[in-house]
Formats: structure tokens, C-alpha cells, sequence
């Protein structure tokens, strides 16, 4: 496989030609490779189009480097704080959250001046300090993706086990044992974000099929019919429920025990019912799981557990 530096990082690439295309595009694959698609009759210009794309591809591969340069900051007499500014056309107040890596991030209306931002973090700065403090008091140990290290499965502890091999990829469960199968000539510093990416596929997979399973079920005795259920990577919350009845689900719900995942799918099915956090939604919701309290605790004690 070819390679190019870019900005002093080694890309692999691969070029895909094709006879009827006159498009000329790049995708980043999952496992840090490139995929060029370029016409037949362009055979020699592969490089100049990854140069040309530099800052999308480097910015594809490191999520970080975008948050770097989007990143603003304040000052108190404590120190520094720093924060990512998100701003959607529907958020009628701002709201700041801290992630499970103690980064801050500010969400805004979109008109909202920055100097108003800036103002309102100086205000929630001891806030801020606390609940990262709190994050980091109960972060459990960085995951490398190797053999003997544990996840969530169904609340269950679950052994990754790594196995490298030239023939078919794959994850299974095997008992209380993941195994994590990985192409065999990949270099060791790709190793760790290939079985991450697989172990991430694996449980969306497991999850669309226990949502599959299990929202009908709901779904019925509430007597409602969502218009669309997706399985996603949701950044800041386990679940959403549109006005037009589209219910997304978080894939890292299947590492909880499937009490607290018939929580999180009656809890969203509710909002088509009652698009809001009242006391009628809240009845509904204890009509359909009375004990749906315990649930919310254990999501609350364990959400750090439930990152990957």
C-alpha cells in the first residue's frame, strides 16, 4: 500500500479507478487508511489530491485537532478553563456539560453573542471545577483494547481477548470472553484503534438487535408507532425523540443491563406522547416500569463505565 507524509504523519492510501466516474473524492477509513477515488484517465494524480485535501484527511484522523482549533477559554482567579462553543438553531438557553474526559463544551443559541458565553462560563466556573473533579474521581482506568482489559456487555463484565489472524476478521462473544480477531499484518500502532472499531461495531449491532427486540414490545402497550429507530454513537445522551416521532437509541445502551435498557427505550417512546420532563410524562413512565427510578441510579453510577 502507497504511502504520503502530511503535515510529518505517514498516511496509507489506496486508489480506486473508475471507468465511468468523473468524480475525483477521498474517504478515511475506520482503520486510519485512505481511500482515493479517481477517474481511469487520472492515474498519476492520487498525491495531489490527498495534498490538496491535507487539513480534511489529517482532520478526519484526529478529532482532537479540530476541538484544538475551535477551543476558547477563561480565566479566573483559579486558572484557566477551557471550553468548546456548539451552537443549533432550536436551543433557546445555554447550558454547558462536562464530557467523561473533563472536556467542557457550551451549548448556545446560535445568535448568542461570545462575550455573553464567556461571561456565563466565569459564572458556572466552580461548577465546572466540582463536576470535573467528580468525573475525574470516578473515571475507570484508559482503555488500551487489549487482551485480559474488561467492558460492559449487558451489564456484565466481559474479557477482551485480542487475536490476530490473515484470514476472517471478526468479534464473537465466547462465554464471559470477547474475542477481538484483527488483521495480523497490521502495524502495532494501528492495533489499538482497529479492535477499538471493531468492538464499537459490534456492540451497534448488538444493540439495533435488542432495540429491534425490545421497542416493539413498548411500542405496543404505549400504542404508539415511531416513524424511524436508529442505533447511533450519541455524544451526550442515550436517547432523543423528535417532533416528527424519529427515536434515535445509543449504541452504548447494550452495556447496561437490559432492565436499564427497557428504561431508556420506554423513555423515549413516552416523548411521543408527552414531548417534555412533566409530571404526566413521568406518570406514564411509571406505569409502564414502576421501578424505573432504580434505572435512572444505575445509568447515573455507571455512565463512565459505559464509554468506549
Amino acid at each position: 500500500m502507497p504511502t504520503i507524509e502530511l503535515d510529518g504523519k505517514v498516511i496509507s492510501y489506496d486508489v480506486k479507478f473508475s471507468a465511468c466516474s468523473r468524480g475525483r473524492r477521498i474517504a478515511v477509513r475506520p482503520d486510519g487508511t485512505v481511500l482515493v477515488h479517481l477517474p481511469f484517465l487520472e492515474v498519476n494524480t492520487a498525491e495531489d489530491l490527498l495534498i490538496g485535501n491535507k487539513e480534511q484527511i489529517l482532520d478526519a484522523l484526529d478529532p482532537e485537532r479540530v476541538r484544538q482549533r475551535n477551543l476558547r477559554f477563561v480565566e479566573d482567579d483559579e486558572g484557566r478553563i477551557e471550553y468548546l462553543v456548539t451552537r443549533k438553531a432550536n436551543r433557546k438557553r445555554v447550558a454547558i456539560f462536562v464530557d467523561p474526559h473533563k472536556r467542557v463544551e457550551v451549548r448556545a443559541p446560535v445568535n448568542l453573542p461570545e462575550a455573553e458565553i464567556k461571561k456565563f462560563v466565569l459564572r458556572q466556573a466552580a461548577w465546572i471545577r466540582e463536576r470535573r473533579a467528580e468525573v475525574e474521581r470516578l473515571a475507570p482506568a484508559s482503555q488500551d483494547y487489549r487482551s485480559g482489559e474488561r467492558i460492559l456487555y449487558r451489564g456484565e463484565p466481559v474479557e477482551i481477548e485480542v487475536v490476530t489472524d490473515s484470514g476472517e476478521l471478526g468479534v464473537a462473544l465466547e462465554g464471559k470472553t470477547l474475542r477481538v480477531v484483527i488483521d495480523a499484518g497490521l502495524p502495532d500502532d494501528r492495533r489499538r484503534g482497529a479492535v477499538r472499531t471493531a468492538i464499537r461495531q459490534w456492540l451497534i449491532d448488538q444493540a439495533l438487535e435488542m432495540v429491534k427486540e425490545r421497542l416493539p414490545v413498548f411500542a405496543e402497550r404505549l400504542g404508539v408507532q415511531p416513524r424511524k429507530v436508529t442505533v447511533k454513537d450519541l455524544k451526550s445522551r442515550w436517547g432523543s425523540c423528535s417532533a416528527r416521532g424519529n427515536i434515535s437509541i445509543s449504541f452504548r445502551i447494550v452495556m447496561a443491563p437490559p432492565p436499564v435498557v427497557d428504561y431508556l427505550i420506554v423513555h423515549e417512546l413516552c416523548h411521543m406522547i408527552h414531548p417534555n420532563h412533566s409530571k404526566d410524562y413521568w406518570a406514564l413512565v411509571e406505569s409502564i416500569l414502576p421501578e424505573h427510578r432504580e434505572h435512572r441510579a444505575w445509568l447515573k453510577a455507571h455512565r463512565l463505565e459505559l464509554e468506549l
